[in-house]
């Protein structure tokens, strides 16, 4: 179920092991090792309590672009080919 009440609220930590190029969570990467049988093994801390129904997590081929605005990292992510177009969105962030 997916309550928005403080006592239900949890710390969420991930490991994920894929052959994915990118991996993104709720929280930054703590690390990211070469896993035995290929790919990589990406190990994400515990977010602070949240409601489970925003726990995110996204895999696959993606590239980025990045501006800080207001002194916090602002990134936007998309397949490769579409780069381009994630240019604008910084503009209006």
């Amino acid at each position: 179920p997916c309550f928005d009440e403080p006592r239900l609220k949890a710390a969420v930590s991930a490991t994920v092991r894929t052959k994915s190029p990118v991996v993104l969570f709720n929280m930054p990467a703590a690390s990211v090792t070469d896993a035995p049988a290929g790919g990589k093994v990406w190990e994400f801390p515990a977010t602070p309590r949240i409601s489970t129904y925003i726990v995110a997590f996204i895999v696959g081929n993606l590239a980025s672009v990045e501006e800080e605005v207001a002194g916090i990292p602002l990134r936007v992510w998309t397949i490769p080919a579409e780069i381009e177009k994630a240019r604008p969105v910084l503009e209006v962030a």
